[in-house]
């Protein structure tokens, strides 16, 4: 089954602090959850800049799965609060860009609350580190309900 892979980037700016383990296989740092590494998934590029997305192998999600890529040093995205930040998406099968904002040439702004944006995305993001770079693998019925998302050609069941 075909599965979507949403990469978000944090535009904002919580203070740095060394990675450790824990029993669960997720890394904190601080009171930070970095969550688990996504598998098959690899990200580069510099902060703010378009990233370089490789896939070596299908991702896939049973439930939206969240890996900090880099952490920030800013304040903590808060729940129901302004975030800004870029967003870009792709195909957990292969990598293929299916929307950027830095495309677009500018970063969305959203309250992180479910009136104004996605529950995955929001759950995801509130805590981390303005700055960071946060990785999201989540199926398309988990991003987007039961429509799908047909103006990126994605139906619920890919």
């Amino acid at each position: 089954m075909r599965r979507l892979l949403a990469l978000l980037l944090a535009s904002l700016m919580l203070l740095a602090t060394a990675a450790c383990g824990n029993d669960n296989g997720s890394a904190k740092a601080g009171n930070v959850d970095l969550g688990e590494k996504i598998k098959g998934l690899s990200v580069s590029g510099a902060f703010g800049q378009q990233p370089k997305v490789d896939v070596s192998s299908p991702v896939t999600a049973d439930k939206p799965q969240t890996q900090v890529i880099s952490q920030g040093d800013g304040n903590p995205v808060v729940a129901n609060k302004k975030a800004m930040f870029n967003i870009y998406l792709a195909k957990g099968s292969d990598g293929k860009k299916l929307y950027s904002s830095v495309d677009q040439g500018t970063p969305s702004q959203v309250a992180m609350n479910e009136k104004e944006f996605f529950k995955v995305i929001i759950d995801s993001l509130v805590g981390k580190p303005q700055g960071s770079r946060v990785a999201i693998a989540a199926t398309v019925k988990d991003v987007w309900g039961s429509a799908g998302a047909p103006q990126l050609k994605l139906k619920p069941s890919d």
